[in-house]
Protein backbone atom coordinates (compact mmCIF):
# COMPACT_ATOMS: atom_id res chain seq x y z
CA UNK A 1 0.00 0.00 0.00
CA UNK A 2 1.56 3.27 -1.12
CA UNK A 3 0.45 6.86 -1.00
CA UNK A 4 -1.53 8.90 1.52
CA UNK A 5 -3.53 5.96 2.82
CA UNK A 6 -0.37 4.09 3.77
CA UNK A 7 0.97 7.16 5.55
CA UNK A 8 -2.24 7.61 7.52
CA UNK A 9 -2.11 3.97 8.63
CA UNK A 10 1.55 4.31 9.66
CA UNK A 11 0.74 7.54 11.50
CA UNK A 12 -2.11 5.91 13.37
CA UNK A 13 0.07 2.97 14.37
CA UNK A 14 2.83 5.32 15.57
CA UNK A 15 0.33 7.27 17.66
CA UNK A 16 -0.94 4.04 19.20
CA UNK A 17 2.63 2.98 20.02
CA UNK A 18 3.26 6.24 21.87
CA UNK A 19 -0.03 5.93 23.75
CA UNK A 20 0.93 2.43 24.88
CA UNK A 21 4.37 3.64 25.97
CA UNK A 22 2.73 6.44 27.93
CA UNK A 23 0.48 3.94 29.70
CA UNK A 24 3.49 1.76 30.52
CA UNK A 25 5.46 4.63 32.06
CA UNK A 26 2.57 6.20 33.90
CA UNK A 27 0.75 3.09 35.15
CA UNK A 28 3.39 0.37 35.50
CA UNK A 29 5.14 0.10 38.84
CA UNK A 30 8.62 -0.89 37.82
CA UNK A 31 11.73 -1.66 39.92
CA UNK A 32 14.36 0.92 40.71
CA UNK A 33 17.09 -1.64 40.33
CA UNK A 34 17.43 -3.82 37.22
CA UNK A 35 18.08 -6.99 39.21
CA UNK A 36 15.42 -7.36 41.92
CA UNK A 37 16.37 -9.77 44.62
CA UNK A 38 19.32 -11.64 43.21
CA UNK A 39 22.91 -11.28 42.17
CA UNK A 40 23.82 -11.16 38.52
CA UNK A 41 25.68 -14.13 37.07
CA UNK A 42 29.44 -13.99 37.87
CA UNK A 43 31.22 -11.28 35.91
CA UNK A 44 28.02 -9.74 34.59
CA UNK A 45 27.16 -6.08 35.05
CA UNK A 46 23.83 -4.26 34.85
CA UNK A 47 22.95 -3.07 31.38
CA UNK A 48 23.61 0.60 30.57
CA UNK A 49 20.70 1.72 28.35
CA UNK A 50 22.57 4.88 27.32
CA UNK A 51 25.30 2.94 25.47
CA UNK A 52 25.00 1.65 21.92
CA UNK A 53 26.70 -1.49 20.61
CA UNK A 54 30.11 -0.97 19.10
CA UNK A 55 29.96 -0.09 15.43
CA UNK A 56 26.31 0.95 15.54
CA UNK A 57 26.02 3.63 12.92
CA UNK A 58 22.33 3.28 12.24
CA UNK A 59 19.47 5.60 13.04
CA UNK A 60 18.52 6.01 16.66
CA UNK A 61 17.14 2.71 17.93
CA UNK A 62 13.49 3.16 18.92
CA UNK A 63 13.40 -0.13 20.79
CA UNK A 64 12.54 -0.43 24.48
CA UNK A 65 14.74 1.29 27.02
CA UNK A 66 14.36 1.79 30.72
CA UNK A 67 13.58 5.29 31.96
CA UNK A 68 16.01 6.83 34.40
CA UNK A 69 15.69 5.30 37.85
CA UNK A 70 14.61 8.58 39.42
CA UNK A 71 11.76 8.85 36.92
CA UNK A 72 10.25 5.44 37.48
CA UNK A 73 6.80 5.69 39.01
CA UNK A 74 7.12 3.02 41.69
CA UNK A 75 10.23 2.32 43.73
CA UNK A 76 10.37 -0.94 45.64
CA UNK A 77 12.32 -0.54 48.88
CA UNK A 78 14.96 -3.04 50.01
CA UNK A 79 13.85 -6.08 51.99
CA UNK A 80 15.19 -9.34 53.42
CA UNK A 81 13.02 -12.30 52.32
CA UNK A 82 12.88 -15.40 54.53
CA UNK A 83 10.54 -18.34 54.88
CA UNK A 84 10.08 -22.06 54.47
CA UNK A 85 10.05 -24.30 51.38
CA UNK A 86 7.64 -27.23 51.61
CA UNK A 87 6.11 -29.87 49.38
CA UNK A 88 2.38 -29.91 48.71
CA UNK A 89 1.82 -32.33 51.60
CA UNK A 90 3.52 -29.93 54.01
CA UNK A 91 6.77 -31.86 54.42
CA UNK A 92 9.93 -29.72 54.39
CA UNK A 93 11.96 -29.42 51.19
CA UNK A 94 15.63 -29.18 52.11
CA UNK A 95 18.28 -28.27 49.57
CA UNK A 96 15.93 -26.17 47.42
CA UNK A 97 17.60 -23.32 45.58
CA UNK A 98 15.93 -19.90 45.83
CA UNK A 99 15.52 -17.85 42.66
CA UNK A 100 14.15 -14.38 41.91
CA UNK A 101 12.48 -13.08 38.76
CA UNK A 102 14.15 -10.36 36.70
CA UNK A 103 12.13 -8.15 34.35
CA UNK A 104 14.00 -8.60 31.03
CA UNK A 105 13.25 -5.04 29.88
CA UNK A 106 15.88 -3.84 32.36
CA UNK A 107 18.38 -6.63 31.76
CA UNK A 108 21.05 -7.41 29.21
CA UNK A 109 20.91 -11.11 30.05
CA UNK A 110 18.36 -13.35 28.35
CA UNK A 111 17.86 -15.31 31.59
CA UNK A 112 14.91 -14.18 33.64
CA UNK A 113 15.21 -16.36 36.73
CA UNK A 114 18.39 -15.61 38.67
CA UNK A 115 19.77 -18.13 41.17
CA UNK A 116 20.50 -16.22 44.39
CA UNK A 117 22.79 -18.94 45.74
CA UNK A 118 20.57 -19.34 48.82
CA UNK A 119 19.59 -22.96 49.69
CA UNK A 120 16.94 -24.12 52.15
CA UNK A 121 18.16 -26.18 55.14
CA UNK A 122 16.93 -29.61 56.25
CA UNK A 123 13.78 -28.12 57.79
CA UNK A 124 13.08 -26.20 54.58
CA UNK A 125 13.92 -22.81 56.11
CA UNK A 126 15.84 -20.19 54.17
CA UNK A 127 16.90 -16.60 54.69
CA UNK A 128 18.23 -14.31 51.98
CA UNK A 129 20.60 -11.39 52.49
CA UNK A 130 19.25 -7.86 52.18
CA UNK A 131 17.95 -7.29 48.64
CA UNK A 132 18.30 -3.87 46.95
CA UNK A 133 14.64 -4.01 45.87
CA UNK A 134 11.94 -6.32 47.15
CA UNK A 135 11.32 -9.11 44.57
CA UNK A 136 7.73 -9.50 43.39
CA UNK A 137 8.20 -13.07 42.19
CA UNK A 138 10.29 -15.87 43.69
CA UNK A 139 10.81 -19.57 43.07
CA UNK A 140 12.26 -22.61 44.78
CA UNK A 141 13.73 -25.43 42.73
CA UNK A 142 15.06 -28.94 43.27
CA UNK A 143 16.40 -29.96 39.84
CA UNK A 144 14.70 -33.10 38.61
CA UNK A 145 12.39 -33.28 41.65
CA UNK A 146 10.20 -30.19 41.83
CA UNK A 147 9.73 -26.49 41.40
CA UNK A 148 7.40 -23.86 42.84
CA UNK A 149 6.84 -20.23 41.84
CA UNK A 150 4.95 -17.59 43.81
CA UNK A 151 3.87 -14.00 43.10
CA UNK A 152 3.65 -11.50 45.95
CA UNK A 153 1.32 -8.52 46.00
CA UNK A 154 3.28 -5.44 47.00
CA UNK A 155 0.17 -3.30 47.47
CA UNK A 156 -1.15 -0.52 45.28
CA UNK A 157 -0.49 2.48 47.52
CA UNK A 158 2.75 3.64 49.08
CA UNK A 159 5.88 1.62 49.81
CA UNK A 160 5.43 -2.14 50.33
CA UNK A 161 6.88 -4.33 53.05
CA UNK A 162 10.29 -3.37 54.39
CA UNK A 163 12.87 -5.20 56.46
CA UNK A 164 12.37 -8.95 56.96
CA UNK A 165 9.60 -10.27 54.69
CA UNK A 166 7.99 -13.69 55.15
CA UNK A 167 7.69 -15.54 51.85
CA UNK A 168 6.87 -19.24 52.03
CA UNK A 169 7.26 -21.34 48.88
CA UNK A 170 5.55 -24.60 47.87
CA UNK A 171 7.24 -27.18 45.62
CA UNK A 172 5.22 -29.10 43.02
CA UNK A 173 6.39 -32.50 41.80
CA UNK A 174 8.58 -32.27 38.73
CA UNK A 175 7.34 -33.00 35.24
CA UNK A 176 9.50 -32.82 32.17
CA UNK A 177 8.36 -31.06 29.01
CA UNK A 178 10.35 -32.11 25.96
CA UNK A 179 10.23 -31.34 22.28
CA UNK A 180 12.02 -30.89 19.00
CA UNK A 181 12.65 -27.97 16.64
CA UNK A 182 12.76 -28.59 12.89
CA UNK A 183 12.60 -26.68 9.61
CA UNK A 184 9.73 -27.20 7.10
CA UNK A 185 11.60 -30.19 5.60
CA UNK A 186 11.91 -31.90 8.98
CA UNK A 187 15.62 -31.18 9.45
CA UNK A 188 16.64 -30.54 13.08
CA UNK A 189 17.61 -27.00 14.07
CA UNK A 190 20.41 -26.54 16.59
CA UNK A 191 20.88 -23.51 18.83
CA UNK A 192 17.26 -22.35 18.72
CA UNK A 193 16.30 -20.52 21.90
CA UNK A 194 13.16 -21.89 23.52
CA UNK A 195 11.09 -20.01 26.09
CA UNK A 196 8.07 -20.94 28.19
CA UNK A 197 5.19 -18.80 29.44
CA UNK A 198 1.91 -19.58 31.11
CA UNK A 199 -0.87 -19.69 28.54
CA UNK A 200 -2.99 -17.32 30.62
CA UNK A 201 -0.30 -14.65 30.48
CA UNK A 202 0.04 -14.91 26.71
CA UNK A 203 -3.74 -14.85 26.26
CA UNK A 204 -4.00 -11.79 28.49
CA UNK A 205 -1.37 -10.00 26.43
CA UNK A 206 -3.05 -10.87 23.14
CA UNK A 207 -6.56 -9.83 24.18
CA UNK A 208 -6.05 -6.99 26.65
CA UNK A 209 -2.69 -5.31 26.15
CA UNK A 210 -3.96 -2.85 23.54
CA UNK A 211 -7.61 -2.55 24.57
CA UNK A 212 -7.89 -2.74 28.36
CA UNK A 213 -8.77 0.51 30.08
CA UNK A 214 -5.96 -0.07 32.56
CA UNK A 215 -3.77 -2.80 31.03
CA UNK A 216 -0.96 -2.25 33.51
CA UNK A 217 -2.82 -2.47 36.79
CA UNK A 218 -1.25 -4.43 39.67
CA UNK A 219 -3.14 -7.58 38.70
CA UNK A 220 -2.12 -7.23 35.07
CA UNK A 221 1.53 -6.79 36.01
CA UNK A 222 1.46 -9.90 38.18
CA UNK A 223 -0.19 -11.98 35.45
CA UNK A 224 1.37 -10.64 32.26
CA UNK A 225 4.85 -9.53 33.28
CA UNK A 226 5.74 -11.57 36.33
CA UNK A 227 4.52 -14.73 34.59
CA UNK A 228 6.20 -13.88 31.33
CA UNK A 229 8.77 -15.85 29.38
CA UNK A 230 10.39 -17.11 32.55
CA UNK A 231 12.16 -20.32 31.45
CA UNK A 232 14.62 -20.73 28.60
CA UNK A 233 16.48 -23.60 26.91
CA UNK A 234 18.50 -24.27 23.75
CA UNK A 235 17.95 -27.00 21.19
CA UNK A 236 20.81 -29.48 20.68
CA UNK A 237 22.29 -30.89 17.47
CA UNK A 238 19.27 -33.19 17.03
CA UNK A 239 16.90 -30.26 17.53
CA UNK A 240 15.72 -31.56 20.89
CA UNK A 241 15.11 -29.50 24.03
CA UNK A 242 13.75 -30.15 27.51
CA UNK A 243 12.35 -28.15 30.41
CA UNK A 244 12.69 -29.88 33.77
CA UNK A 245 10.59 -29.38 36.91
CA UNK A 246 7.60 -27.88 35.06
CA UNK A 247 4.37 -27.43 37.02
CA UNK A 248 1.16 -28.91 35.63
CA UNK A 249 -0.98 -26.53 33.59
CA UNK A 250 -1.27 -24.87 30.19
CA UNK A 251 1.94 -23.48 28.75
CA UNK A 252 3.07 -21.72 25.59
CA UNK A 253 6.43 -22.77 24.16
CA UNK A 254 8.13 -20.35 21.79
CA UNK A 255 11.14 -21.00 19.56
CA UNK A 256 13.31 -18.28 18.06
CA UNK A 257 16.36 -18.76 15.83
CA UNK A 258 18.77 -16.30 14.28
CA UNK A 259 17.77 -17.16 10.71
CA UNK A 260 14.25 -18.51 11.25
CA UNK A 261 10.87 -17.00 11.99
CA UNK A 262 9.66 -17.55 15.57
CA UNK A 263 6.95 -20.14 16.23
CA UNK A 264 4.73 -20.90 19.24
CA UNK A 265 2.67 -23.84 20.41
CA UNK A 266 0.28 -24.20 23.37
CA UNK A 267 0.56 -27.44 25.34
CA UNK A 268 -1.23 -28.88 28.38
CA UNK A 269 0.87 -30.64 30.99
CA UNK A 270 -1.17 -32.90 33.31
CA UNK A 271 -0.07 -33.89 36.79
CA UNK A 272 -0.32 -37.57 35.78
CA UNK A 273 0.07 -39.43 32.53
CA UNK A 274 2.62 -39.09 29.74
CA UNK A 275 3.77 -35.54 29.01
CA UNK A 276 3.11 -34.07 25.55
CA UNK A 277 5.88 -34.02 22.99
CA UNK A 278 6.23 -30.59 21.42
CA UNK A 279 7.35 -30.09 17.82
CA UNK A 280 7.99 -26.58 16.57
CA UNK A 281 8.42 -25.92 12.85
CA UNK A 282 10.43 -22.77 12.14
CA UNK A 283 10.33 -21.27 8.66
CA UNK A 284 13.51 -19.67 7.31
CA UNK A 285 13.50 -15.88 7.13
CA UNK A 286 13.40 -14.61 3.57
CA UNK A 287 15.72 -11.65 2.83
CA UNK A 288 13.97 -8.33 2.33
CA UNK A 289 15.05 -4.87 1.23
CA UNK A 290 14.80 -1.30 2.47
CA UNK A 291 14.94 1.25 -0.36
CA UNK A 292 15.83 4.89 0.42
CA UNK A 293 15.33 7.73 -2.07
CA UNK A 294 15.20 11.51 -2.01
CA UNK A 295 11.78 13.06 -1.92
CA UNK A 296 12.69 15.01 -5.06
CA UNK A 297 13.95 11.86 -6.79
CA UNK A 298 17.08 9.69 -6.94
CA UNK A 299 18.54 7.00 -4.65
CA UNK A 300 20.31 7.81 -1.38
CA UNK A 301 23.56 5.81 -1.02
CA UNK A 302 25.19 5.49 2.41
CA UNK A 303 21.87 6.06 4.20
CA UNK A 304 21.87 4.54 7.69
CA UNK A 305 19.14 1.96 8.14
CA UNK A 306 18.20 0.19 11.38
CA UNK A 307 15.77 -2.63 12.08
CA UNK A 308 14.73 -2.89 15.74
CA UNK A 309 13.41 -6.40 16.32
CA UNK A 310 11.01 -5.20 19.00
CA UNK A 311 8.73 -2.23 19.35
CA UNK A 312 8.02 -0.37 22.60
CA UNK A 313 4.61 -1.96 23.18
CA UNK A 314 3.46 -4.29 25.98
CA UNK A 315 3.10 -7.29 23.67
CA UNK A 316 6.77 -7.24 22.74
CA UNK A 317 8.72 -10.48 22.82
CA UNK A 318 9.92 -11.10 26.35
CA UNK A 319 12.59 -13.65 25.52
CA UNK A 320 15.43 -11.17 25.82
CA UNK A 321 16.62 -7.66 25.23
CA UNK A 322 15.89 -5.71 22.09
CA UNK A 323 18.35 -6.17 19.24
CA UNK A 324 18.93 -3.76 16.38
CA UNK A 325 20.41 -4.80 13.05
CA UNK A 326 22.05 -1.95 11.13
CA UNK A 327 23.34 -1.43 7.61
CA UNK A 328 23.99 1.30 5.04
CA UNK A 329 22.43 1.51 1.61
CA UNK A 330 24.35 0.64 -1.55
CA UNK A 331 24.70 2.96 -4.58
CA UNK A 332 21.14 2.04 -5.57
CA UNK A 333 19.88 3.20 -2.17
CA UNK A 334 19.10 -0.34 -1.01
CA UNK A 335 19.97 -2.29 2.14
CA UNK A 336 19.12 -5.98 2.58
CA UNK A 337 18.11 -7.67 5.82
CA UNK A 338 17.44 -11.20 7.00
CA UNK A 339 15.59 -10.31 10.18
CA UNK A 340 12.22 -11.45 11.47
CA UNK A 341 9.56 -8.82 12.11
CA UNK A 342 7.22 -11.12 14.03
CA UNK A 343 5.41 -9.96 16.03
CA UNK A 344 6.72 -6.49 15.23
CA UNK A 345 9.76 -4.41 14.39
CA UNK A 346 10.55 -0.76 13.72
CA UNK A 347 12.52 0.21 10.62
CA UNK A 348 14.35 3.54 10.58
CA UNK A 349 16.37 5.42 7.95
CA UNK A 350 18.34 8.68 7.88
CA UNK A 351 21.14 10.22 5.85
CA UNK A 352 23.48 13.21 6.07
CA UNK A 353 21.59 16.38 5.29
CA UNK A 354 18.29 14.51 5.04
CA UNK A 355 15.49 13.63 7.42
CA UNK A 356 14.86 10.69 9.74
CA UNK A 357 11.95 8.39 8.88
CA UNK A 358 10.52 5.29 10.52
CA UNK A 359 7.74 2.76 10.08
CA UNK A 360 6.32 -0.11 12.14
CA UNK A 361 6.00 -3.58 10.63
CA UNK A 362 3.90 -6.34 12.18
CA UNK A 363 5.28 -9.12 10.00
CA UNK A 364 8.36 -9.80 7.92
CA UNK A 365 7.81 -7.83 4.69
CA UNK A 366 7.36 -9.60 1.37
CA UNK A 367 8.06 -6.44 -0.67
CA UNK A 368 10.49 -3.57 -0.34
CA UNK A 369 10.13 -1.10 2.53
CA UNK A 370 10.51 2.33 0.95
CA UNK A 371 11.47 5.69 2.43
CA UNK A 372 11.61 9.04 0.62
CA UNK A 373 13.69 11.45 2.72
CA UNK A 374 13.40 15.23 2.53
CA UNK A 375 15.38 18.25 3.74
CA UNK A 376 16.13 18.42 7.44
CA UNK A 377 17.63 20.46 10.23
CA UNK A 378 18.74 20.00 13.84
CA UNK A 379 17.14 20.86 17.17
CA UNK A 380 19.03 21.24 20.44
CA UNK A 381 18.34 22.44 23.95
CA UNK A 382 18.52 21.64 27.67
CA UNK A 383 15.83 19.94 29.71
CA UNK A 384 14.78 21.28 33.10
CA UNK A 385 15.01 19.71 35.62
CA UNK A 386 18.36 18.23 34.75
CA UNK A 387 18.83 14.47 35.26
CA UNK A 388 21.48 13.16 37.64
CA UNK A 389 22.71 10.79 34.94
CA UNK A 390 22.29 10.32 31.18
CA UNK A 391 18.82 9.16 30.23
CA UNK A 392 16.75 8.20 27.20
CA UNK A 393 13.67 10.19 26.23
CA UNK A 394 11.00 9.33 23.70
CA UNK A 395 10.36 11.87 20.93
CA UNK A 396 7.28 11.89 18.73
CA UNK A 397 7.03 14.24 15.77
CA UNK A 398 3.72 15.33 14.24
CA UNK A 399 3.45 17.80 11.33
CA UNK A 400 1.22 20.83 11.85
CA UNK A 401 0.49 20.90 8.13
CA UNK A 402 -1.66 17.85 7.38
CA UNK A 403 -0.58 17.92 3.72
CA UNK A 404 2.80 16.70 4.98
CA UNK A 405 1.15 13.47 6.07
CA UNK A 406 1.88 12.15 2.59
CA UNK A 407 5.61 12.24 3.35
CA UNK A 408 7.43 9.18 4.67
CA UNK A 409 9.13 11.29 7.35
CA UNK A 410 5.95 13.08 8.53
CA UNK A 411 5.42 11.00 11.67
CA UNK A 412 8.22 9.47 13.67
CA UNK A 413 8.82 7.93 17.08
CA UNK A 414 12.40 7.60 18.24
CA UNK A 415 14.70 7.77 21.21
CA UNK A 416 16.79 10.79 22.21
CA UNK A 417 19.85 10.63 24.45
CA UNK A 418 19.95 13.37 27.11
CA UNK A 419 23.26 14.07 28.85
CA UNK A 420 23.56 14.34 32.61
CA UNK A 421 23.69 18.15 32.30
CA UNK A 422 20.32 18.02 30.51
CA UNK A 423 21.65 18.91 27.06
CA UNK A 424 20.40 17.15 23.95
CA UNK A 425 20.66 17.34 20.18
CA UNK A 426 18.10 15.85 17.80
CA UNK A 427 19.44 15.47 14.27
CA UNK A 428 17.75 14.72 10.94
CA UNK A 429 14.52 16.49 11.91
CA UNK A 430 12.29 17.00 8.83
CA UNK A 431 11.97 20.65 7.86
CA UNK A 432 8.59 22.36 8.25
CA UNK A 433 6.07 23.11 10.97
CA UNK A 434 5.72 20.43 13.64
CA UNK A 435 4.82 19.45 17.15
CA UNK A 436 7.48 17.61 19.14
CA UNK A 437 6.42 15.64 22.19
CA UNK A 438 9.36 14.90 24.47
CA UNK A 439 8.69 12.27 27.15
CA UNK A 440 11.33 11.60 29.79
CA UNK A 441 10.17 9.05 32.33
CA UNK A 442 7.11 10.57 34.01
CA UNK A 443 7.66 14.08 32.66
CA UNK A 444 6.73 15.54 29.31
CA UNK A 445 7.07 18.68 27.22
CA UNK A 446 5.09 19.62 24.10
CA UNK A 447 6.88 21.91 21.67
CA UNK A 448 5.57 23.66 18.58
CA UNK A 449 8.18 24.94 16.13
CA UNK A 450 9.10 25.67 12.52
CA UNK A 451 12.37 24.36 11.14
CA UNK A 452 14.01 25.24 7.84
CA UNK A 453 16.37 22.99 5.90
CA UNK A 454 19.89 23.12 7.30
CA UNK A 455 18.86 25.11 10.37
CA UNK A 456 20.42 24.44 13.78
CA UNK A 457 17.60 25.55 16.09
CA UNK A 458 18.41 26.21 19.74
CA UNK A 459 15.32 25.72 21.89
CA UNK A 460 17.06 26.94 25.03
CA UNK A 461 15.55 25.50 28.21
CA UNK A 462 12.82 22.90 27.72
CA UNK A 463 10.71 22.55 30.87
CA UNK A 464 9.47 19.05 31.62
CA UNK A 465 6.07 18.92 33.34
CA UNK A 466 5.12 15.96 35.50
CA UNK A 467 2.40 13.79 33.98
CA UNK A 468 1.07 13.04 37.48
CA UNK A 469 -0.27 16.55 37.88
Amino acid sequence: MKGPYRKLVVAAIAALVLAIVGVIWTRARQPEEPTPGGALPPGAAPADPSKKPAGDTAAVDPGPRAPAADDRPFVRPPCQPYGTVRWEDGSPAGGARIEVFVDPRYEATRRMWIDTGVVSNESGAYEMPQQPSCPMRMAASLPGRGRGEESFDLGSEGPPMEGRVLRDLVLLPARSLEGRVVDPDGNPLEGVELAMATASAVAWRDTNASTAEDPFSDAALADALMKGWARTALSDASGRFAFDAVAAGDWVVRGEGESHEPAMETVSLAQDGPPPNVELVLEPIQPWVVRVTRRDGGPVPEARVGVGERGPGPDESLTGTARTVTDTTDPRGEAYFEVSCRPRCIVTAEADGLSHASTILEDTPKTAVEFALGPAGEVRGTVDPQPDEPMSCLVMRRPTDLTQMRNDDAMSVRWLEVAEDGSFRLEHVPAGGMELELTCGLARSNLRLDLTAGQDLDLGTVTLESMDR
